[in-house]
């Protein structure tokens, strides 16, 4: 770490004008001074004498002649110091010039981290990355094709200006196998992908074919995998990359696998952050967002209704969130009324629903508990306004309305502007707030507060979508994953008589183990899991409103029933926007060609797939006591 401070220190002295002049000042006076000191030397030690050879004009005291003080003064005044001024100057303004423009190269840099591509994004995952404790000493090299002084100019608007000194800028080609090898991969401890596609390029393929590259830079260190984070924030190529898997050697070099991938995107990440496990949280970890079910659901004829204003990337990452996530405990599938009901409102409705319906052909015959509906109109219609206020007034709907309009004043426009009736209602003497209403904005914080000021009509009006969280990869933390693929792998959730061990398992000693065995599955079974841990919020809501104890398992057959049976809707949610269809006939169960013979309703099940449902419903207070040991 002492290397990249001095590293990061000499490097901050050449990246711009100022400092660059301030050395050179530094340097030129340190050349007057050491002449001085040789022709103090010269005169022996007698600065006088020194003074008097400079100026060319008394004889030396000590006996030099003045043919001695004609020729020192000649050669320090008219050749060797123009010449060396000239020499050092032109040195200088080449060092700071290859350091402005991206041309130097910093061998020794190591145990930072590597930014390859810069975006719109970029600036957030920086502060996010740089701005944690563990990296609060870290250098980060960014490798781009943009110029770097433009990256440079944007990074001092954007970041405090204790991160932004500690960031390095290279000018090159993620393609270069010379410029990947630049950036010291094999000292690196991790690498953020943020590369776009142009217009006759895919974003997925751009990125994925960087990956043999970083994989045989970084199997020359000892630090293995390593994680490799690649945004893909298009949504067409972020579906691409559910559906294909990366191949194994874009992963390895010499037969051992020397990066760990994760493959995320923005939008999505924000979804989750609204309503999953690991969700937005406060400082003193209370989350920022309420559930969809945000009130009581069991016991009652209530029912979630999310309608989604503008289908953009956003608007899509929510209705998706929304398939995975509304899977409740009250839901009786013989009783339509108890659906949750996705409304998306859009002036291009009828061909964004049949887009979105051939991408994920399999949800409405699939998923059994959600209806998706599409509106073709605009939301300042006095129709759909009508509507929006029956939706408002209906005490059975738990009503949440996310704006998604790419423009971020006609997104806060239109949600301060909806009726009145979906902001507040008086009830029995005092006003109450029954509806959610959440806006797309790029800058939460401020605005937030705004609106936090004028909380008496918009108490429950919360902005989201912002550009430094929506980057932030605490969404990336794979603890409880990494458990529950540790115990699928032991076969705990294969056998029912096995549940009991759970519980007193020395979870310590086989994290190891587990952690290596979550970095070799392929990406897409790593996102199956997620999503299974981000329902968990909503779990553990009931059952802490049925006064489960924490950490034990469950024992209430009832309770277990219920829950393994929303578990199982879940999964088939899941299953069907992944790609995967319900086997037909005598169809085997066939995973290279996504056909599933569990994609069935619960009912269906044979009585040995039930009872592994259970074992993860019974098992989940349990792992939530082991990720709270861990970060104690």
């Amino acid at each position: 770490m002492k290397k990249g401070k001095i590293t990061l220190w000499w490097h901050n002295i050449w990246r711009n004008e100022t400092t660059s002049n301030v050395a050179l000042c530094i340097l030129s006076l340190a050349l007057v001074i050491l002449f001085w000191i040789i022709v103090t030397l010269v005169n022996g030690l007698d600065w006088g004498a020194t003074f008097s050879s400079l100026m060319k004009v008394s004889p030396n005291p000590a006996g030099v002649s003045k043919q001695l003080h004609f020729v020192l003064g000649l050669v320090g005044s008219v050749i060797i110091t123009p010449f060396v001024f000239a020499a050092i100057t032109l040195g200088i303004r080449h060092r700071a010039q290859k350091v402005q423009l991206g041309q130097r190269r910093y061998k020794s840099l190591r145990d930072h981290l590597v930014m390859i591509g810069y975006n719109a994004y970029s600036g957030s995952i920086i502060a996010n990355v740089l701005g944690k404790e563990e990296n609060s000493n870290r250098a980060l090299v960014i490798l781009t094709t943009r110029p770097p002084k433009t990256i440079r100019a944007e990074l001092r608007a954007l970041l405090a200006k204790e991160i932004e000194q500690r960031v390095i800028i290279y000018a090159g080609s993620p393609h270069s196998a010379f410029h990947i090898h630049a950036l010291n991969l094999d000292r690196a401890v991790a690498v953020y992908m943020t590369l776009d596609g142009a217009e006759w390029e895919s974003m997925y393929t751009r990125s994925v074919s960087v990956l043999p590259l970083i994989a045989k830079e970084a199997g020359k260190g000892e630090r293995m995998p390593l994680p490799v984070y690649m945004m893909i924030n298009d949504s067409e190529a972020y579906q691409i990359s559910s559906r294909l898997t990366i191949p194994e050697a874009y992963k390895q070099h010499d037969g051992k696998q020397t990066i760990d991938i994760h493959v995320y995107n923005f939008y999505e990440n924000w979804a989750r952050l609204l309503w999953s496990y690991n969700g937005l949280r406060g400082k003193g970890g209370e989350y920022v967002y309420d559930r969809l079910d945000y009130e009581l659901l069991e016991g009652t004829d209530r029912y979630v209704h999310l309608a989604i204003v503008g289908f953009n990337d956003m608007g899509k990452a929510l209705l998706n969130e929304a398939i995975r996530m509304c899977h409740y405990v009250s839901h009786q599938l013989s009783d339509v009324s108890h659906q949750t009901v996705v409304t998306i409102i859009d002036k291009q409705a009828e061909r964004l629903e049949r887009s979105y319906r051939s991408k994920y052909p399999y949800i409405t015959s699939q998923v059994s508990d959600i209806r998706v509906e599409f509106k073709q109109a605009d939301i300042e219609d006095p129709a759909v306004r009508e509507e929006i206020k029956k939706w408002a007034d209906d005490e059975k709907q738990l009503l949440t309305i996310a704006v998604c309009f790419a423009s971020p004043d006609h997104a806060m426009q239109t949600a301060l502007s909806l009726p009145e009736e979906v902001y507040y209602r008086y009830e029995k003497g005092e006003l109450v707030h029954p509806n959610r209403v959440l806006v797309h904005q790029a800058v939460r914080s401020s605005l937030q507060d705004l609106l936090d000021a004028n909380d008496v009509r918009f108490a429950h009006l919360k902005t989201f979508g912002s550009y430094y969280e929506g980057a932030t990869m605490d969404l990336l933390n794979d603890d409880m994953a990494t458990f529950v693929n540790g115990l699928y792998n032991e076969h705990f959730y294969d056998d029912i008589s096995r549940v009991g061990e759970i519980e007193h398992l020395d979870w310590r000693e086989r994290m190891p183990q587990w952690r290596q065995q979550w970095m070799a599955l392929p990406e897409k079974n790593r996102r199956k899991t997620r999503d299974q841990i981000d329902m968990y919020r909503s779990v553990f809501a009931y059952l802490e409103r049925q006064g489960v104890a924490k950490g034990k398992l469950l024992t209430d057959p009832d309770m277990i029933e219920h829950l393994a049976e929303a578990e199982h809707r879940r999964w088939n949610a899941q299953a069907s926007l992944l790609g995967y269809r319900q086997a037909r006939g005598d169809e085997p169960r066939m995973e290279d060609v996504r056909v599933h013979t569990c994609i069935v309703p619960y009912d269906k099940l044979t009585r040995f797939e039930q009872l592994k449902d259970h074992v993860v419903v019974m098992s989940a207070l349990v792992l939530r006591e082991w990720e709270n040991a861990i970060h104690a």
